[in-house]
């Protein structure tokens, strides 16, 4: 039987073994080289992005390796680059570079290489290393690069979309963007170019770009000119050259930034005669410009300058210099300037900081015996805070209270001094402040015996018998020993409960406890001190230790109650950010919108009706919480606009309009939502008021065309062309137009007006007075744009190959190139294969662009004639083994056959 049982078991197994052998196994997809390339540079982004630098490296070097022909190389030995640079090892930082410059000659990456390296340079103060480097880039480089940076940091897909996807002709200042005023690399040439020779040499290699270029060069680089001019010992030059620079941007603020890179340049050199100079000039032309870079924040995509120069902060800067030189006459003059066109300043730079430091500097004068500086310190308070909120008052009323102290005018002093201890400005500071000058005349003792009368605050009796027991207590706690002292201090509450001592021992019993957090006794002495000496200064500071205590427990509730208690008791108080938002916090918590905005109101009301930013921002937020910025613009833009309304002359005025603007007409709806969306008549009426304001001019120039722009983003090209006429005609020759108006909304909206004679006139004039290459080029991108509206796409793609070849580095104008071979598809031209192939031979050293490029040609054969098709795809093996192009193509050809 066992026998059997074996037998059968062989059979089975045997039966199951050759059931399994005949099987088909699913056929396993096999890897593409770049599916595989893909995975070994995805683990080293995972490892670059953790900083594993050296991992990271490693695995880049695996990957360029075994996948040169991918597209992702250009970059990858960039971050390659990168990582040897945190691992301080610049050998192979340098060779990972040359590997770039090598390989990638005419792409971005080949321009960012030198960038970095030519940074390098710089950080080791190799100055003739930096000239020669400079040399050897425009000995392959069309021209030299107006604008150059060395991030060789950056991964594919943000240097894809920084490189090829800018918008490169963007009106980015009728955005209300900001001026662009960073120090370029034409600078980082100046510095390096340190001594006569070198300076010599620099001009040399730079003198074509000066000569061709002179007209439409940036500040940056103009004023590296001026310098290298200077630097080379001709100095006389260069002061024309600054001079005739100067004089081709006229009333254009971005002379501005010219002239504060000279101020700059003055400062490191200590020459302050040519600082006064400068900023004489620039404020007696204009005045006021830069207003809108006192904000630190002002809407929906809108920034201010911080890292960047502007007029405002540049006075700002001089203003604090002053100040630390202590030169008084000089800094009250730019005060006066500062406070009456910057009157909206808010945080760091507000103007109450301006009048405090008036007021230290002409105090330290009047130490030395000189009294001028008080008077002209009491003219501008008078002059600037005559109407100021009743915060910014009691600041005030504390530096007229000093000054006329030293003036030993006591009739005045003691006026201010009655108002400061009375009810609207009540606080421990004000009494302080007052005590601080009772031993000057009878009339503050009077002020304040009749203070200590009216609020409660007994004078301390250092013979009582409270005075012994204040004693004993505080050898008690300072033992720790509180069972004697709470018996201590209950009989002096009990027996002396109105005199100083008492007082003074509620208060150290509520510290004590507060301290070593004790609530249930800390909550009864706190009690007592709040209900029993409501308005006595020191229960100023039990409070706020009270709402601090309660903020940890979170009893909101209780919380609410004390911040009120503090602020009811005493109204003079500073409210700051941490109080003001405990108490908002509380509203929100109890769900009270309505008291949460009467709450915001109370305290920041008064300061924004008289137009200061932060207060402005601050009551918004609370107003307007309830809102949708995107359902909800026309409401908010109407809350803004009636705002800038009310504060007609004040630059508080100017950022209501800008968050006007930002409301009806934000930068999100420039390129995802349509016309019917925008609120078009609050937008002209904001339009209008910032055209027609005269406290900045840089936000008047960039608003000049934003009515144009309005009327073609709605489609009305005839209304548009018809203001820009007017306009045209006012100027013979206007510098970067398309800085302000949008050329491409322009041309668009013609071309679906079909107005194509008139657009082809506006192009005729428009070419006779612009002449810098981006307008230009610009201007080429209008007239694509109407013949696409109007579906004229052999038309189109003309001018839009004239953007991609009248640039210099044509792989940059890559998405233009895009267009151009979308509207020949459209068309079906025959040219459309012989644009692709010179675009591919322009650009040849860019090869994150060109396989992805042959693919596409390929596709386009794939239909017609496939052996042209496998001729490329040849071509792709053979070059670009590892591309995704060739998979692509390769993938596309096979689904044909089958």
């Amino acid at each position: 039987m066992r026998k059997r049982q074996v037998v059968i078991g062989v059979f089975l197994v045997g039966y199951l073994c050759c059931g399994l052998c005949g099987q088909e196994k699913p056929e396993q997809k096999k890897a593409s080289p770049a599916e595989k390339a893909e995975r070994v540079h995805r683990s080293a982004m995972s490892q670059y992005r953790a900083g594993e630098w050296r991992q990271a490296a490693g695995l880049l070097e695996k990957y360029i390796k075994g996948y040169p022909s991918h597209e992702y190389v250009p970059t990858a030995y960039m971050e390659m680059a990168y990582c040897w640079e945190q691992l301080k090892d610049f050998d192979k930082y340098e060779k990972a570079l040359d590997e770039v410059i090598r390989r990638f000659g005419g792409s971005p990456a080949w321009y960012i290489a030198h960038g970095s390296k030519l940074a390098r340079r710089k950080a080791i103060k190799d100055n003739d290393g930096y000239l020669t480097l400079l040399e050897s880039m425009l000995r392959r480089s069309p021209e030299v690069p107006l604008f150059l940076h060395g991030g060789i940091g950056r991964q594919y897909g943000i240097y894809t979309r920084y490189e090829y996807y800018n918008r490169p002709f963007e009106p980015v200042a009728a955005r209300i963007g900001r001026f662009n005023r960073g120090s370029g690399w034409a600078l980082d040439i100046a510095q390096m170019a340190d001594m006569p020779e070198r300076a010599e040499r620099a001009l040399k290699i730079l003198e074509k770009t000066f000569r061709l270029r002179e007209k439409e060069l940036p500040i940056h680089w103009q004023y590296a000119h001026v310098l290298l001019l200077k630097k080379a010992g001709k100095t006389e030059l260069s002061e024309t050259t600054f001079g005739k620079y100067l004089q081709t941007w006229g009333k254009d603020p971005h002379a501005i930034g010219l002239w504060l890179l000279k101020i700059a340049d003055a400062k490191e050199r200590g020459d302050d005669k040519t600082i006064k100079a400068g900023f004489e000039y620039l404020i007696k032309t204009w005045p006021g410009a830069g207003s809108k870079y006192c904000y630190h924040y002002v809407g929906p995509g809108f920034h201010c300058a911080v890292g960047q120069t502007s007029l405002a902060l540049a006075v700002w800067q001089r203003l604090e210099d002053l100040y630390k030189q202590d030169r008084f006459v000089d800094y009250i003059k730019l005060a006066r300037y500062y406070l009456k066109a910057h009157t909206a300043a808010g945080g760091s730079r507000s103007r109450g900081t301006v009048a405090h430091r008036c007021t230290y500097m002409a105090l330290r004068k009047a130490g030395k015996g000189d009294n001028s500086g008080i008077h002209l310190t009491l003219k501008l308070i008078d002059d600037f805070f005559k109407d100021a909120c009743p915060v910014v008052q009691r600041s005030i009323i504390v530096r007229r209270l000093e000054l006329y102290n030293v003036l030993k005018e006591y009739n005045k002093a003691s006026k201010l001094a009655t108002e400061l201890v009375g009810p609207k400005h009540w606080s421990a500071g004000s009494f302080a402040a007052v005590k601080r000058y009772a031993d000057k005349s009878q009339a503050f003792e009077k002020i304040v015996a009749s203070a200590r009368t009216k609020w409660k605050i007994p004078t301390p009796n250092p013979s009582g018998k409270s005075a012994v027991l204040l004693t004993n207590l505080k050898t008690r706690i300072g033992d720790d020993q509180m069972r004697h002292a709470e018996e201590i201090a209950e009989e002096m509450f009990a027996k002396h409960r109105a005199e100083a001592e008492t007082i003074n021992a509620v208060k150290m019993m509520c510290d004590y406890y507060f301290t070593h957090v004790l609530p249930k006794p800390r909550d009864k002495w706190m009690d007592r001190m709040v209900k029993t000496y409501p308005y006595h200064p020191s229960t100023e500071a039990v409070l706020r230790n009270k709402i601090t205590a309660e903020k940890a427990s979170r009893k909101y509730d209780k919380v609410a109650t004390t911040i009120d208690t503090l602020l009811n008791n005493f109204p003079g108080i500073d409210v700051g950010h941490t109080l003001y938002h405990s108490r908002r916090h509380c509203y929100d918590a109890s769900k009270d919108y309505a008291g949460k905005v009467v709450f915001a109101k109370r305290i920041f009301g008064c300061r924004a009706d008289a137009g200061e930013v932060n207060a402005l921002s601050e009551v918004a937020r609370v107003e307007l919480s309830r809102y949708s910025r995107d359902k909800d613009n026309k409401a908010i833009g109407d809350y803004w606009l009636a705002k800038a309304k009310r504060l007609k002359g004040k630059c508080g005025q100017l950022y209501c309009l800008v968050r006007a603007w930002g409301a009806y007409f934000g930068l999100y709806s420039y390129y995802y939502n349509r016309p019917e969306s925008r609120c078009q008549d609050g937008a002209k009426t904001v339009i209008g008021m910032m055209q027609g304001q005269d406290m900045d001019p840089e936000l008047r120039w960039m608003m000049a065309f934003s009515d144009v722009n309005l009327l073609a983003y709605c489609d009305d090209g005839a209304g548009a062309l018809k203001i820009l006429n007017d306009r045209l005609s006012s100027k013979p020759a206007w510098r970067d137009l398309s800085l302000r108006l949008d050329l491409d909304a322009l041309g668009r909206s013609l071309g679906k007006r079909k107005m194509h004679k008139a657009a082809l006139l506006l192009a005729t004039k428009l070419k006779k007075c612009c002449y810098t290459r981006r307008d230009k080029l610009a201007i080429e991108q209008m007239l694509a744009s109407m013949y696409n509206a109007e579906e004229k796409y052999v038309k189109a793609s003309k001018h839009y190959l004239k953007i991609v070849y009248g640039y210099p580095v044509p792989a940059r104008m890559y998405p233009f190139f895009e267009s151009a071979m979308r509207a020949l598809r459209k068309a079906e031209s025959p040219r459309y294969p012989a644009e692709m192939e010179r675009y591919m031979k322009k650009i040849s050293g860019a090869q994150d662009l060109v396989p992805g490029l042959m693919s596409q040609l390929g596709g386009f054969y794939l239909i017609k004639n496939i052996s042209v098709a496998n001729r490329y795809y040849k071509k792709l093996v053979k070059r670009y083994p590892a591309s995704k192009g060739r998979e692509t193509l390769g993938r596309a050809i096979e689904k044909r056959r089958k």
